[in-house]
């Protein structure tokens, strides 16, 4: 994939949107989203290469994230995501963006860094459409909320 074209903003989420988009009707049964350097903090050394040898099947799981600390477990975050908006705006932005009903709780526990696989069936869970109104609400500089 030609990078010059995809836009600098949205960090990993960006990039990845712009492949999946690109890719969808020919994703392989597998996809590791995963940064272009070995070492960082949240990958212990050789981290990312042993996680490209996990056997996905056995897992038993449609989704692994590969980010976490050197004794192996997994590193997750509990944080207030774009604390600058209101709890108004942050359900908004749930229920326009990802179709979500429920209220926003003020709290995200998530695994951070954007490396993780994802089995094909739980991207094609949602349609084309929804990835790429994500990718053009996150690359739009005059969006209300994400700008």
């Amino acid at each position: 994939m030609d990078k010059s074209r995809i836009p600098n903003v949205g960090g990993d989420a960006s990039s990845y949107l712009s492949w999946i988009i690109s890719n969808y009707r020919t994703l392989p049964k597998w996809c590791l989203f995963i940064h272009a350097h070995e070492v960082h903090w949240h990958h212990a050394r050789y981290s990312q290469l042993r996680s490209m040898r996990i056997d996905l099947e056995s897992a038993g799981r449609g989704f692994l994230s590969v980010s976490h600390v050197a004794d192996g477990s997994v590193l997750y975050f509990r944080k207030d995501l774009l604390a600058e908006l209101t709890d108004d705006e942050h359900t908004s932005l749930r229920r326009e963006l990802l179709g979500l009903q429920t209220p926003y709780s003020g709290r995200v526990r998530h695994t951070p860094c954007g490396t993780f696989w994802v089995r094909r069936d739980r991207i094609w869970a949602r349609p084309r459409a929804f990835y790429q109104k994500l990718y053009d609400a996150m690359t739009d500089a005059h969006h209300p909320l994400l700008s």
